[in-house]
């Protein structure tokens, strides 16, 4: 048997790879969490579960919630009540006339491109606002509801190789 002519030392290596890719999957939103805050400094995350109640019960002041993806990926599908973030000037128009403590929430297919929009919404002098932990990867994931126009919807578009390893695979697009 080939195997069997291994070396023990690559039987270590092997399995020292395998333990190494198991606990990556494991940690992959709490290592990218700490990424976003390392290079954003300012960072607030909400839990999946947190943002779902909060959209669920009307007994609190609703948060504008921003899809930070692109035009191709909201339309694949959104969460509840999200607003396609757009441009800067898109984003600003929607939040004119609103307190400088609104409650926002912004989210992505990872965590980066909300982090960023995030910061942006920060410089036009918005305090509250919050980056979905684990974007809409870790709300699909988890069973979250997705909507696209007014129907549910069970996929999300992928947009690069790490949505692969983030995103279960029965919601790719």
């Amino acid at each position: 048997m080939v195997l069997s002519k291994i070396r023990p030392n690559w039987w270590l290596l092997i399995i020292g790879l395998l333990i190494a890719g198991v606990l990556l999957f494991s940690f992959r939103y709490t290592l990218l969490n700490s990424y976003i805050s390392l290079k954003f400094q300012q960072t607030k995350f909400i839990p999946t579960w947190e943002l779902e109640s909060w959209l669920v019960y009307a007994n609190r002041e609703q948060p504008i919630v921003f899809d930070a993806r692109t035009p191709q990926e909201y339309q694949v599908s959104h969460l509840p009540h999200a607003v396609l973030g757009g441009s800067l000037e898109d984003v600003h128009q929607r939040l004119s006339g609103m307190r400088s403590t609104h409650p926002i929430v912004v989210y992505c297919s990872e965590g980066l491109r909300a982090a960023k929009l995030s910061q942006r919404i920060r410089n036009l002098g918005y305090q509250n606002i919050y980056l979905l932990d684990g974007s809409i990867y870790r709300w699909a994931n988890e069973g979250r509801p997705l909507w696209r126009d007014d129907s549910r919807v069970k996929i999300v578009k992928v947009y690069n190789f790490l949505g692969h390893l983030l995103l279960n695979w029965t919601y790719h697009s």
